[in-house]
């Protein structure tokens, strides 16, 4: 009962709104035909449809130009009139013949620089490999025995003792 006191309005919206509904439901009945339909605007689309077909499918052709006719006697014709696309085609730039043996001969250019490019490059990692390692001043744990307040502060053996703390650990998943 508490439900139906509480909810009063709502019930009262939907039975209202199914009163207008059967009410209007058995006007339409009433009048015997769907309210939308009209046999006069049938009338019409019919009278429209056969308008359009009585129209030819192809429009008439144009007139034929009429363009003046060049003077006879010493003066020079007038400049042929151009299409567009015939006055495109006159402004594109006129593209050389393919040249297959200056084609060959670029590219053996290209060939020769990356061959000095490459021979250069096998100089330099060789000059580099001659080229003993460094290591940074006090990096060596080898060089003597120091305090860990000391190694710690060297950035170098920070970073590594970083590296292998991540190494030796517990994966992240796990701890």
């Amino acid at each position: 009962m508490d439900f139906f006191l509480d909810n009063i309005f709502i019930i009262i919206l939907l039975f209202v709104g199914a009163i207008s509904q059967w009410l209007k439901s058995r006007g339409e009945a009433a009048q015997g035909q769907d309210p939308g339909y009209d046999p006069a605007d049938f009338e019409e689309m019919i009278e429209e449809a056969e308008r359009r077909q009585s129209r030819p499918a192809v429009p008439p052709p144009l007139p034929a130009p009429s363009f003046p006719r060049p003077q006879q006697g010493g003066a020079a014709a007038p400049a042929p009139v151009l299409r567009r696309s015939q006055q495109r085609e006159a402004a594109r730039p006129a593209v050389p013949a393919y040249d297959s043996a200056a084609e060959l001969a670029r590219q053996e250019e290209i060939a020769e620089k990356i061959r000095e490019l490459k021979r250069a490059k096998g100089a330099r990692e060789t000059a580099d490999q001659a080229i003993p390692r460094v290591r940074p001043a006090g990096a060596s744990g080898l060089t003597a025995a120091t305090s860990l307040h000391a190694r710690l502060r060297n950035r170098y053996e920070l970073r590594q003792a970083i590296v292998i703390k991540e190494i030796l650990e517990k994966p992240i998943s796990l701890r």
